[in-house]
């Protein structure tokens, strides 16, 4: 799903934002995580402190570089933006990727009301097959 060559630097002053050491830590280890991370798994990883981390995730995710997905047991998890689906066990948490058609390139696809669609986001939940055995 990630872009494995992401030019964590180029993008970040694309969107008028400093490369700090930070910020290139938690955009690192989002670019390397299998699954969304919780903000305490991040604050876990880096060397940035609790603030700081909070403060890069609002940037990151205001400026569209990382997306949120609130999982059934109430915490908020994150990743970098990239446009994909999730089925999350509501059991056991196991998440999954699937790729998806985005109708934000097609206008008026869901309302002739709406002819700019600026985003979406859809979860699926459900038990996995661990979990209803």
């Amino acid at each position: 799903m990630k872009d494995a060559n992401r030019d964590h630097p180029r993008i970040l002053l694309q969107k008028g934002k400093r490369h700090t050491k930070a910020r290139a830590e938690i955009f690192a280890l989002l670019e390397r995580s299998k699954n969304p991370l919780a903000i305490k798994d991040i604050v876990e990883r880096v060397t940035a402190n609790e603030a700081s981390v909070y403060r890069t995730i609002r940037m990151l995710e205001s400026d569209g570089l990382v997306s949120s997905i609130r999982y059934p047991d109430g915490l908020v998890r994150y990743e970098l933006s990239d446009h994909h689906h999730h089925i999350i066990c509501v059991q056991c948490g196991y998440t999954e990727h699937r790729e998806c058609h985005s109708v934000e390139d097609t206008p008026n696809a869901l309302s002739p009301r709406f002819p700019e669609i600026l985003g979406h986001e859809v979860t699926y939940f459900g038990r996995c097959v661990a979990c209803t055995r």
